[in-house]
């Protein structure tokens, strides 16, 4: 005959081990962790109030998220980036179509003359004869845009950050008027006195001192070129030179 046995039950722990918790947020996955095993801080959800900006420095604060690592979001300044570079194609198109005398590339952010213009205007640069890049971020003129743009006559630079003009600028032999007006210009610009052309020169709002100007009136009225010089020294004080 056979005789048949339970297994002996297996009694359970009373307890859980100390180290070991039930306890978790609903929001959290059903893991067991340790106690001393510290939760990385959430994201603040999206239906937050609070904005992306202090949601990162929030993160940013905890440790979860270092300045190295690369941020997520969007660069806001590549989409004007963009739109600055259309903007300005836009226009030298329209130039060369038109087969105008001006362009006018004002308020356009430039940091630089592009030399990538140069080849889109190879047939008409030689028509040019007013260029503006007023009110852009111009830190220095190459002498290429001197040369490419020989027939210049009248040539606006105001509101940028200049310092000094290249020696090419002497190629300018039908200028008329520049204006170099809210540069930083620090010393007058003694190229310019060997332009037969030149009338009028606007150095307003540079950094060219009253007693430097003063010491080279003598070599601008030498050279029997220029009509009418206006400068505005570090005083704020305009003078105007016949």
């Amino acid at each position: 005959s056979l005789s048949l046995s339970h297994p002996p039950s297996r009694s359970l722990p009373p307890s859980l081990p100390p180290s070991l918790s039930l306890s978790l947020p609903p929001s959290l996955p059903s893991l067991l962790l340790p106690t001393s095993t510290p939760l990385p801080p959430p994201l603040l959800a999206a239906s937050s109030r609070v904005s992306p900006d202090s949601q990162w420095a929030a993160r940013a604060e905890s440790g979860e998220w270092r300045p190295e690592t690369r941020d997520p979001r969007p660069d806001p300044r590549a989409g004007s980036m963009a739109a600055d570079a259309a903007r300005v194609a836009r226009i030298v198109n329209e130039t060369v179509a038109e087969r105008s005398e001006h362009l006018d590339l004002s308020n356009c952010k430039l940091t630089s003359f592009p030399v990538a213009l140069f080849r889109m205007m190879e047939n008409v640069v030689g028509n040019i004869h007013f260029v503006s890049l007023q009110n852009n971020e111009l830190k220095f003129i190459a002498g290429d845009f001197m040369i490419n743009f020989s027939q210049l006559q009248e040539l606006n630079l105001e509101g940028n950050l200049l310092k000094q003009l290249p020696d090419e600028v002497k190629t300018l032999m039908h200028l008329k008027n520049i204006n170099l007006a809210r540069n930083k210009l620090s010393d007058f610009p003694h190229q310019l006195t060997e332009l037969a052309a030149l009338e009028t020169i606007n150095l307003e709002a540079n950094e060219i001192t009253g007693e430097r100007f003063t010491l080279l009136c003598p070599l601008v009225h030498g050279s029997d070129v220029v009509q009418k010089v206006t400068a505005s020294c570090c005083l704020q004080r305009t003078q105007s030179f016949w």
